[in-house]
């Protein structure tokens, strides 16, 4: 049986090629679920996620321009993570931090914790200028890729990107902070 390298199964993909796809899919099924696992701590999401990545992977097969498919699969995996958590598609679980963190906190900490991550999350996009919040959900609530936007808001591809960048780096800081916060509450609250 002949091996082929990534560009060469992505060249047969684009032709139609569905032993290459399985080829791909096989080889790479399993790095991109626990990528999203890592992410979302929920097994049937990240499942239903990573199936999602390679459905569009093929029905994208002639389209879609590639030049390293595990940081293609890594990106998109990022990519549906954020969509999950802007369109309130993730289960508790991915913001049940308290509980892999602090196991002696109750339920109702957990709810509490949860119901803050997502206020603060939806009140950072609300603050976000106007020009970044309007980037930020033509990405990750209508999917719309970063040429896209910028060819809808006449702007450069590359100030899509420092935009999208900001966003990230915001909503990192925000949950470090939250995330700092809860930990010190729940540790003097169990003295």
């Amino acid at each position: 049986m002949e091996v082929f390298n990534d560009d060469e199964l992505l060249r047969q993909i684009k032709t139609g090629s569905s032993d290459a796809f399985s080829e791909i899919y096989n080889k790479y099924w399993d790095k991109t679920f626990m990528q999203a696992y890592d992410r979302l701590k929920d097994i049937k999401q990240s499942q239903d996620l990573t199936q999602d990545i390679f459905i569009r992977l093929w029905e994208r097969r002639t389209s879609l321009d590639i030049q390293n498919l595990p940081a293609y699969l890594n990106t998109a995996v990022r990519n549906n993570v954020f969509k999950l958590v802007a369109s309130h598609k993730v289960n508790e679980d991915c913001y049940n931090i308290a509980e892999r963190l602090l196991p002696h906190s109750s339920s109702a900490d957990h709810q509490l914790i949860t119901d803050e991550l997502i206020k603060a999350f939806h009140s950072l996009v609300d603050n976000m200028p106007p020009q970044r919040k309007k980037i930020f959900q033509l990405r990750y609530e209508q999917d719309l890729k970063t040429g896209v936007i910028a060819q809808q808001l006449n702007i450069t591809q590359k100030t899509v990107q420092n935009h999208l960048l900001s966003s990230y780096r915001d909503i990192r800081f925000l949950l470090a902070q939250l995330l700092s916060m809860f930990i010190f509450l729940f540790q003097f609250s169990y003295f």
